[in-house]
């Protein structure tokens, strides 16, 4: 079937069932099963935006203001605050962590931490990184020395590298 309209909709519905597929016009939209469309409070998830297969599939009702895009992503995150994570698996093994932004294909997927306050953008930024916090790493594959650094800067593409804690790292490390 199909959704025809030619003025505003308005009103509410609830539903227990599956829609399986709405088609607007030429456009559709399915959910699967295991896919979430959430804006704004559910089930006690205050102010989290959620779009995609698995995504913050096991916030709890102490993860709020997150915005989570992408098959995957955020989806170990149970009571993080204030998380960003936009690409297929970004912050995927993220429970608790808080203040972090992960764009681009698994960024920050191993990140476990808590108060992390990493920003990762990129294919893959900041992939390895698991219990680091205040880093910031900007490009295809860039990461920190060890996965565990603190405040450390690395911009650059093709796996630019950090050199360690407190340090900054523009193009190749090399």
């Amino acid at each position: 079937g199909s959704l025809e309209t030619t003025s505003n909709i308005s009103g509410s519905a609830v539903s227990t069932g599956s829609f399986g597929r709405l088609e607007v016009g030429s456009a559709t939209i399915q959910i699967p099963s295991n896919g979430f469309i959430t804006m704004g409070s559910i089930d006690g998830n205050v102010k989290n935006t959620r779009f995609g297969n698995n995504v913050g599939q096991n916030l709890q009702s102490g993860g709020t203001e997150n915005s989570l895009f992408g098959e995957d992503a955020g989806s170990t995150l149970t009571t993080g605050d204030k998380n960003v994570a936009m690409g297929v698996e970004s912050l995927g093994n993220a429970a608790g962590d808080s203040q972090n932004v992960a764009i681009g294909y698994r960024a920050l997927k191993s990140l476990n931490t808590t108060n992390g306050s990493n920003v990762a953008v990129g294919f893959g930024a900041g992939e390895d990184l698991s219990t680091g916090t205040f880093n910031v790493l900007v490009g295809y594959g860039a990461e920190t020395q060890a996965n565990d650094d603190t405040n450390s800067i690395v911009i650059g593409g093709q796996d630019a590298v950090g050199l360690g804690d407190n340090s900054t790292v523009i193009g190749d490390s090399n």
